[in-house]
């Protein structure tokens, strides 16, 4: 007879983890949701949906927000925090200016060609990143602009990527 396996998740085994630590680890937890929510989508072609595929987009966003907030508490603990990917990403690269700390940041839109007045016009057009794939639509009810999609099996490979960036940057901080 196989013997059921109980574990007991509590608050009490964090709470001796230093703040950095904390944002990474639940960084790495988003991460290896979206990871495996995106591999059963990948595999299973009957249940694909834009939710699903949305919720993957949501929980990836999230886990780079908590590792950014997470290497920037490694330097600045009494920092305060928003959820905009660009600008803790612009933070992150002010304190971890070396080539060595660098990742490919994903859910960046690239204005390549526009004056910054024009970019700041594009910008207020887009929803919030960490919004855009939590609700299906915003504060007003009203669906978000623009057109989105989501295919799971190449997705799968950007969150690999993400994960091998964040295993290697995890390293380097303790050096």
């Amino acid at each position: 007879m196989k013997k059921e396996r109980w574990n007991l998740l509590t608050t009490e085994s964090s709470r001796d983890v230093n703040t950095a630590d904390q944002f990474a680890d639940y960084a790495m937890a988003y991460l290896d949701s979206a990871q495996l929510l995106c591999s059963h989508l990948a595999f299973n072609e009957s249940s694909p949906t834009y939710e699903k595929g949305s919720t993957i987009l949501y929980l990836a966003q999230h886990a780079i927000e908590l590792f950014l907030k997470g290497a920037i508490a490694r330097k600045e603990l009494q920092e305060s925090f928003d959820h905009k990917l660009e600008t803790l990403h612009n933070r992150y690269n002010k304190l971890y200016p070396e080539k060595r700390f660098r990742f490919d940041l994903s859910f960046t839109t690239n204005y390549a060609g526009f004056t910054k007045e024009e970019t700041d016009q594009e910008r207020k057009k887009i929803p919030p990143i960490d919004q855009l794939f939590r609700y299906p639509f915003d504060n007003r009810g009203q669906q978000w602009p623009g057109s989105y999609g989501f295919e799971a099996n190449s997705f799968c490979a950007e969150l690999a990527e993400i994960k091998s960036s964040f295993t290697r940057l995890l390293k380097e901080y303790e050096n």
